[in-house]
Formats: structure tokens, sequence, C-alpha cells
């Protein structure tokens, strides 16, 4: 099978594994099977690295503190000041806003691909999967 540098698991695998996986390429270390394998890796490592950035966007200062007090104050009846309700709304529209905008930012390049033009038509990473596997193989991962 034939990877080219430019589809979006061959750069989501690159930034996600690092060197690693570009000297596995080269010494031709890898087949489909490894290959899916270290995608699915690398899928996984880049949500769990987004929900962090997310987590972390929200976890500082009165902001944060206002935004999880006010709706409480407001449900058990505890005192709230007008300008809590507004710090804690200004407060989640920011955690949404910096959550978004490091994902996109984070994930650039993917999205980026997706919008490229369109290529010839070959077997996608899953098609070659489900052929290797009807076939009863791992084909090789050639970069192009």
């Amino acid at each position: 099978m034939k990877i080219s540098t430019e589809s979006w698991h061959y750069r989501l695998n690159k930034s996600a594994q690092g060197y690693s996986f570009v000297d596995r390429l080269k010494e031709r270390r890898l087949t489909t099977c490894s290959y899916i394998r270290t995608t699915i890796r690398s899928i996984i490592q880049k949500l769990f690295v987004a929900f962090l950035i997310v987590v972390a966007c929200g976890a500082g200062g009165i902001f944060t503190l206002n935004a999880f007090y006010a709706p409480l104050a407001m449900v058990f009846g505890w005192p709230v000041s007008p300008g809590n309700i507004v710090i804690a709304v200004v407060a989640w529209v920011w955690i949404v806003i910096i959550g978004v905008g490091v994902t996109l930012k984070y994930f650039e390049d993917d999205i980026r691909a997706k919008l490229s033009a369109r290529r010839t038509k070959q077997l996608n990473l899953i098609e070659q999967r489900i052929k290797d596997g009807k076939d009863g193989i791992c084909t090789i991962v050639e970069v192009v």
C-alpha cells in the first residue's frame, strides 16, 4: 500500500508519533496492520490532548469559579449577585471560544488537508485494511 505524505493520517501520525514514526516508515517496518494501530493510537492521543487543553482553558481564576458558582447558587437559592451571573456567562463563553480555537489550531493541518483539492482515487486506509483482512495479509506501507 502506498501512503501519500499529504494524507491526513500520515500527517496525524507524524505529528503525534514524531521521528520514530518517520524512521519506521523509512526502514519499511510498517505494515497496514501496524499502520492502522499507529493511526488509532495517534487519534486517541490527539483527542486526549485536546480534552486536556479544553479542561485547562476553563481551569483557572475567578471566571471559572463564578462559572460554576453562579448556576449552583441559582439552583440552590444561595445569594448571587447579577455581576456573578454576568461573569459566569462571560466565563463559559470564553471557555468555549478558547477550547474551540485551541482545538482548531491543534488540528489545523488535518482540516487544511480535508479542504484541499481531491486527489485521484486510491484505496483509503480503511478499504485497504478490509482488503488485507480478506486476503489474510498485511501489506507494506510506502510513503510517496
